[in-house]
């Protein structure tokens, strides 16, 4: 990852250590390799947990804003110029 996007390998290391301490990722570690691994469940669960108290945080009161009626402008046309010869 680090070679694809020109970052320092650790700058790289200490991000993933960062999203596994958090339960974003886990990781195995062959020899000296570590494999990473997106924790889907986990994640789509989290968000749903956040996308639930934003909504019961939310003011009840709140409209959206009505969208502004598109103003249609008419067209002008361009006077067509000819070349005297």
């Amino acid at each position: 990852m680090s070679e694809c996007c020109l970052v320092d390998f650790s700058v790289v290391s200490r991000h993933l250590s960062v999203l596994e301490k958090a339960g974003v990722l886990t990781a195995t570690k062959e020899g000296r390799t570590v494999f990473y691994s997106v924790r889907y469940q986990h994640l789509t669960a989290a968000f749903r947990s956040l996308a639930k108290a934003i909504e019961t945080c939310r003011p009840k009161s709140v409209r959206p804003k009505p969208s502004r009626p598109k103003v249609s402008r008419p067209k002008v046309s361009q006077p067509k110029l000819s070349r005297s010869k």
